[in-house]
């Protein structure tokens, strides 16, 4: 139980500290890391990277190109298309922010074997269910 609110409290913390000392959240701090390693991508593709709903990220993108950390710009060869990139100024915040904790938790977990992410994968589920959450677990994040 221990190790379960340390995770949340630091990436709660982190969070926390981003706002305070760049005026970022973790996770636009883990848009514009993935913007500025992808490079142009749409909303739906930089939610697929980070593992998120659309829903979710279109909101956090929104807030980005309010701060001027990303802009948008329409495809040219197709018009509804929509690419979202990082400015300077998100390279800029970039340079100096620490890398969110979730942001490592996908390229850590791409490096253990199958078996290993099956018996973590079904001892999330059983937390899950002792904490009554399995029907959030089959709802996409919003």
């Amino acid at each position: 139980m221990q190790t379960i609110q340390r995770v949340v409290r630091a990436t709660y913390r982190f969070t926390r500290r981003g706002l305070r000392e760049h005026g970022a959240a973790g996770p636009q701090i883990w848009a514009l890391m993935s913007l500025a390693a992808e490079g142009p991508m749409t909303v739906g593709q930089l939610a697929d990277s980070m593992y998120l709903h659309i829903s979710t990220v279109s909101a956090l993108a929104e807030t980005l190109v309010k701060k001027g950390w990303a802009a948008r710009e329409r495809s040219e060869t197709d018009r509804r298309v929509v690419w979202l990139s990082i400015t300077k100024e998100g390279r800029e915040l970039l340079a100096h922010a620490p890398v969110p904790p979730r942001a490592l938790l996908p390229r850590g977990l791409e490096q253990l074997g199958t078996r290993e992410l099956l018996r973590i994968q079904r001892s999330f589920l059983r937390v899950s269910g002792i904490m009554k959450l399995t029907e959030e677990l089959a709802e996409p994040e919003a």
